[in-house]
């Protein structure tokens, strides 16, 4: 654009501009007019209550609103025109502004493009600084982790592997053009890396002699095993020889008692027969009283568990009528039972919170709810106790009975031994008169034996 078009446009520019103010300037005056007359517009209908049931109370109320509307209506209109010739004047600000900009762009396009590629060029320069400098490192670090590696690849090694690993160190030159900067670092990981593969040579050499001498001991103590088996294998292949003589005479001479002493055997059997037929129908008769007790108290207890799932079925169908948390406060002293259930729905109660975040709009009845829950808790807790107390007697009771009957199986198993023990002696008492004459000796035994049967038994052996 020429300088004599931007100067003619120039002044109507400022001349749309002026206008547009000016119609803006117009209609905010409407609003100090509307304003102005605001306050007896308040005055007269401020909390005016209109009789709207009767004709004359609408009519008048309909008179009313449209003496209100109307100023609120020349406001709306004022504001719709005074936007008009803002919208106007925005576009000609934009567009005035955009053609001074696109003057302005080529100078400074021109000017930032020099800059630029100036700037382009040093950082470029920089990165391929940058990228030498890290390829350098790069290379130093590779050499220092592969000393770092033939240290700890060496460990728990044989000799040989060390000894590969100490030369594979050994044979790294460390100098300032290889490593740079870390040169000091590299030297100091080759010298320690070369004190430590020697330590763990020496190391690995006595290692290996440790074991090769556990090995030699264990095939000393091996050895010593050996003939030590051997020995008492022998040991106790003779001992089961004599063994087997004793054994041998000794069943000779048990056939021959047992010759004599069938028919006693089988009396004392007879009796021992009787008595564990006794002892038998005596069990019987406990056992079928403990299962008619057993079978009542099951019968007891399939019924508190019935009584106890209807309960529980009630409170189940009254919860889903219940509201949230207030339902579970509810519920809790109903289905704590047990000592320690009293006292654990005490203390979830206690430590629920009363606030509306919980319990919104039923707080009041969330509280209520809680403190009755807590009051009835404390009115059961008595009474559970008590129950919990007679059961533990009711089991200790049990307990006793058991014991009781414990005590009587034993002293029936006593019983029995002593009939056993009299066996043996009858048989002595027999071997003796069958073997040599009566004498006062012998019969004071028979009587001795005959008595403590009797004590044992009932009945007299002879």
């Amino acid at each position: 654009m020429s300088n004599d078009t931007e100067q003619a446009a120039a002044p109507a520019a400022e001349t749309e501009t002026s206008k547009a103010l000016n119609l803006v300037a117009s209609n905010i005056a409407e609003f100090d007019s509307v304003e102005a007359g605001l306050q007896a517009l308040e005055g007269k209908y401020q909390n005016v209550v209109f009789d709207v049931t009767t004709t004359k109370g609408m009519v008048e109320a309909k008179q009313a609103r449209a003496e209100i509307r109307e100023p609120r209506y020349a406001v709306q209109h004022a504001i719709d025109n005074a936007k008009r010739p803002l919208e106007s004047l925005k576009k000609a600000i934009t567009r005035r502004g955009e053609e001074i900009i696109a003057r302005i762009r080529p100078l400074e396009d021109g000017v930032h493009t020099q800059i630029k590629a100036q700037e382009d060029a040093i950082e470029a320069k920089k990165e391929e600084e940058r990228q030498r400098v890290a390829e350098a490192a790069r290379v130093v670090a590779e050499k220092i982790q592969a000393m770092q590696d033939a240290i700890m690849a060496a460990v728990n090694q044989p000799v040989e592997v060390i000894d590969q690993k100490l030369a594979v160190v050994e044979a790294i030159e460390v100098t300032l053009d290889a490593f740079g900067e870390r040169t000091g670092e590299a030297e100091q990981i080759r010298s320690k890396g070369i004190t430590t593969l020697k330590e763990m040579r020496v190391q690995r050499e006595a290692f290996d002699q440790q074991q090769a001498d556990l090995l030699r001991q264990q095939e000393e103590q091996r050895q010593r095993d050996e003939a030590d088996r051997l020995a008492r294998e022998q040991r106790e292949a003779d001992e089961q020889r004599q063994a087997k003589e004793r054994r041998e005479a000794q069943e000779l001479e048990d056939q021959k008692r047992r010759d004599r002493l069938d028919r006693e055997e089988a009396e004392l059997n007879a009796r021992r027969q009787k008595l564990e037929d006794e002892e038998k129908a005596a069990r019987a008769k406990r056992e079928e009283t403990e299962a008619a007790e057993r079978k009542k108290r099951d019968q007891q207890e399939a019924e508190e568990r019935a009584e106890r799932d209807r309960q529980a079925e009630e409170l189940r169908v009254k919860r889903a009528q219940w509201r949230g948390r207030i339902d579970a406060i509810k519920g809790l002293p109903e289905v704590s039972r047990s000592i320690a259930e009293i006292d654990d729905s005490t203390a979830r109660i206690s430590d629920v919170a009363m606030t509306e975040e919980n319990f919104g709009e039923y707080l009041e009845e969330a509280d209520a709810v809680m403190k009755k829950a807590l009051a009835e808790l404390a009115a059961k807790r008595p009474a559970q106790q008590a129950r919990e107390q007679e059961a533990e007697e009711s089991r200790l009771q049990q307990q006793r009975q058991d014991e009781e009957r414990e005590h009587a199986e034993a002293a029936q198993k006593r019983k029995h031994d002593a009939c056993d023990t009299m066996l043996v002696a009858l048989r002595a008492a027999h071997h003796m008169l069958t073997r040599d004459p009566i004498d006062d000796a012998k019969m004071k035994v028979i009587e001795q034996v005959n008595a403590a049967i009797i004590e044992a038994t009932g009945e007299s052996e002879f």
